[in-house]
């Protein structure tokens, strides 16, 4: 099969620098005006490859960057709970169910409440991330020592645990 290139005229110092890359016959593949300008290149040929009298240099190859993830930011009820770890949602449980004597934490546990209640709601069909009550109960949970700052970060923008 082969690979072919075009290159561009000669530079002043005579390198010629390929702008084109076809993987088999350039007469199959182009138009034959173009075809002609293709010559048979080393495998490693890329575009940006340069050629020099007979000798080739090859830019170092260019890993593809990651993609970003892109992440919803209104999901069902059901999906923001499992942004949650299962320690995270047990804790949360915990934390709603307490009826101790300590006011501070009996506090806590009502504003959590109120708020987890309203995720339970079969009425509520999506979680709007962006809705600052939603980051607000997350900020809670932070300081109720449910979630570490990272995870409550994580969490507002939809990435799972």
């Amino acid at each position: 099969m082969g690979k072919y290139a075009r290159l561009a005229s000669s530079d002043s110092e005579g390198n010629r620098t390929v702008i084109e890359v076809l993987d088999g016959a350039p007469a199959d593949r182009v138009h034959p005006d173009l075809a002609s300008e293709f010559i048979s290149v080393p495998d490693a040929t890329v575009p940006g490859s340069v050629k020099n009298g007979q000798a080739w240099t090859h830019p170092d190859p260019v890993e593809p960057a990651a993609p970003t993830p892109a992440y919803r930011r209104q999901i069902s009820p059901v999906e923001f709970k499992m942004l949650f770890t299962s320690a995270e949602r047990i804790a949360i449980r915990m934390a709603r169910s307490y009826d101790g004597d300590d006011t501070a934490q009996r506090q806590a546990a009502l504003v959590i409440d109120d708020w987890w209640g309203i995720v339970d709601d079969p009425r509520l069909t999506a979680v709007d991330l962006n809705l600052p009550q939603t980051q607000e109960g997350l900020d809670f949970l932070v300081s109720a020592e449910i979630l570490t700052p990272a995870r409550r970060a994580d969490i507002g923008l939809g990435m799972p645990g």
